[in-house]
């Protein structure tokens, strides 16, 4: 009996665990921030004031960034499909585009995996055509009762055989290749949506104004008023004493 049971399955589960976890790990990060942001202190500022436009620029920022992050993690995480047709060298097909350049990088890894291949071909291309050609040979057998048709059916199931396990090593690494070519983007994504919004929380919520200083000494001696800082320990400082001028009489 066939065994249809994909033996990359575990693996490409893992691939995914492994990203969702990445992208649970920004998205905590980024709550345990906003919920040190209090908004009702935004909406004290005036729209001129430079606290109330950086909160808007870190604002607009973090979540741009966040919903680039989610973009770039979401393909690695919905399911991959690979069609046989898709394994065959066709440049016209693959002139430009993401799925292209995952196409090319996947033929480059097969071709160092020639274990995947039956013996004597040594291309997808050359497996494909050999199964077409069976596939016809079978039905033709088939229509004249051939006693052959045996054979001819074996040797089509072990080519059918071959090409499913292509395929599934093709899914597993079309979503590695996902993977690994999005994790840097997606990490600097994740830090630029964290950056944006730590400057939003800094922005919306200022310090508290300093309270008034209400104690003020008497006035000097000298006649001047004297503002120290608000100590009730600091000694007033000494000022001369002005004696008034006397006169000729000795009389002030």
């Amino acid at each position: 009996m066939r065994n249809n049971a994909d033996p990359y399955a575990t693996a490409l589960s893992e691939l995914r665990t492994t990203a969702k976890w990445l992208a649970s790990v920004f998205s905590g990060a980024a709550g345990l921030v906003l919920a040190g942001a209090t908004f009702s202190n935004l909406g004290a500022l005036e729209i001129t004031h430079p606290r109330f436009q950086i909160a808007l620029i870190g604002l607009v920022s973090g979540v741009f960034f966040l919903l680039l992050a989610a973009r770039i993690i979401v393909p690695v995480l919905t399911p991959t499909e690979l069609y046989a047709s898709e394994l065959r060298d066709c440049p016209s097909r693959w002139r430009d585009g993401i799925r292209a350049r995952e196409l090319r990088k996947l033929r480059k890894i097969i071709a160092t995996h020639k274990d995947l291949l039956p013996k004597g071909l040594d291309t997808p291309d050359t497996l494909l055509d050999r199964r077409a050609r069976l596939s016809v040979e079978v039905c033709e057998a088939r229509k004249q009762g051939s006693a052959d048709l045996s054979a001819l059916q074996e040797a089509f199931n072990d080519l059918d055989r071959h090409v499913r396990s292509l395929l599934y090593f093709g899914r597993f690494q079309l979503a590695y290749i996902r993977f690994r070519y999005r994790l840097d983007a997606m990490i600097f994504a994740g830090l630029c949506a964290l950056g944006g919004l730590v400057m939003f929380t800094w922005a919306a919520n200022p310090p508290d104004p300093p309270a008034a200083d209400t104690c003020k000494p008497a006035a000097c001696l000298s006649g001047q008023a004297y503002m120290p800082p608000c100590n009730p320990f600091t000694p007033l400082p000494t000022v001369p004493l002005r004696c008034p001028s006397r006169g000729s009489t000795g009389v002030p």
